[in-house]
């Protein structure tokens, strides 16, 4: 796996966040190496998993009598399923670890108009929640 190492952009400066664990990183490095700089992504809040699983998964899973890990598993399969390039390959399943908060509020949209539509089962949104 390849190391991330965290620094701020200022003026045309990079200022490592910790400059001493990169040194100590790049000394056992040699030759030529590739660098990516990019924004760092925001990962699902936890009051998103929270909602996700306290109201989405537990209303559901309750209105369908399956248990909570297998829907969020089924859930998974059905809006998460990422087809592989190679098509001898079984599709990825992305974890909801993976996603961003945007991913995940996207995630979760898919699965409030699914319900809807599908099931007739209406999942208040965050705001709604009492």
């Amino acid at each position: 796996m390849t190391p991330i190492h965290f620094a701020r952009v200022k003026g045309n400066q990079i200022v490592w966040h910790d400059l001493h664990k990169l040194q100590t990183w790049l000394a056992g490095m040699q030759g030529d190496v590739e660098i990516t700089i990019k924004r760092p992504r925001k990962s699902r809040s936890h009051n998103q998993n929270g909602y996700y699983w306290a109201v989405i998964i537990t209303g559901l899973a309750g209105w369908l009598g399956w248990e909570k890990d297998e829907l969020h598993e089924a859930l998974k399969a059905k809006f998460l399923r990422e087809p592989q390039a190679d098509h001898r390959l079984p599709d990825k399943i992305k974890s909801t670890t993976e996603l961003s908060t945007m991913e995940f509020e996207t995630y979760l949209e898919e699965v409030r108009q699914w319900a809807l539509t599908e099931l007739d089962y209406l999942i208040p949104l965050p705001n709604e929640v009492v």
